[in-house]
């Protein structure tokens, strides 16, 4: 019976701030969230899949932008630069160096939060959870059986 009653005391002590700690502190997991945030900046989506705005004809006609919606890929360091800088008990904190040629065009992603331009939502979001889910399982039963 003792067994029964430590396992229930751990599984009070096990928060879900310490579980999403100790799942996305995984590699794989940092650059899976790398990965599917690159994805959505390479179509033009910023966070939560909202477009990002079109770039304009002074970035087409003078820095040579492709028409279409902002990808932020100038010389490829903005997307060299992504990384996963800290985890916390409630949230994954991204940044990259932005590398954007073009004043008019700064000073547009610069009035953006970063949280409009990074971060993932819809499917990207979807992909994550889905591979988050057993990593995150086998952790809490590690947590659960851990003496």
């Amino acid at each position: 019976m003792k067994g029964l009653f430590d396992l229930v005391d751990r599984a009070k002590k096990l928060s879900e701030g310490r579980v999403f700690l100790l799942t996305f502190d995984n590699p794989d997991l940092k650059s899976l969230v790398i990965s599917l945030n690159l994805d959505q900046l390479r179509i033009g989506m910023g966070s939560n899949e909202e477009e990002l705005p079109d770039y304009s004809p002074t970035s087409i006609n003078v820095y040579g932008k492709p028409p279409g919606r902002w990808r932020l890929y100038d010389t490829g360091r903005t997307y060299d630069s992504f990384k996963v800088v800290q985890v916390t008990q409630e949230y994954i904190l991204e940044l990259a160096e932005l590398d954007i040629h073009g004043e008019d065009l700064q000073e547009k992603v610069f009035a953006k939060s970063n949280a409009e331009i990074m971060g993932l939502g819809g499917e990207s979001l979807s992909i994550l959870q889905n591979e988050a889910i057993p990593i995150m399982q086998e952790i809490i039963l590690n947590e659960l059986l851990s003496k």
